[in-house]
């Protein structure tokens, strides 16, 4: 799941950061793309993020049990995985694998659009790793 092998500067949040909300404030909103991963899609912290980003303008995915949860109506567009009731079903073995899943689609198509640049990124590195 690391977007940054892909060309694509990333991070990861369990809650919102403040000095990061500023940038993006400063930031153009088509610049930036909030990925929100949500089990049942009724944690209150990941929703109070999607509420407060909105306000920001930048585009925004959630990942969750259902189309019709809260956090969706905050969000440009939802992608549903698939999930189970309880543990005895592995809940959480079947919402990580679903995870890993759309996620391995998501960097693919990352690598694709920016294959030239990746490329060319590889060259530059191979030629520091050479010593030239």
């Amino acid at each position: 799941m690391n977007f940054e092998e892909e060309g694509v500067i990333s991070k990861a949040y369990n809650s919102l950061n403040p000095m990061h909300l500023q940038y993006l404030k400063q930031r153009k909103p088509n610049d930036t793309v909030c990925i929100y991963l949500t089990h049942t899609g009724q944690n209150m912290e990941m929703l109070k993020i999607a509420k407060d980003i909105r306000k920001y303008h930048a585009k925004s995915i959630v990942i969750c049990d259902h189309k019709k949860r809260e956090i969706c109506k905050y969000c440009d567009e939802t992608i549903v995985i698939m999930t189970t009731q309880n543990t005895t079903e592995l809940s959480n073995a079947v919402y990580i694998a679903s995870l890993q899943y759309v996620f391995n689609i998501f960097t693919s198509l990352k690598l694709i659009s920016n294959y030239s640049y990746l490329e060319e990124t590889t060259k530059a590195v191979d030629k520091f790793k050479m010593g030239e």
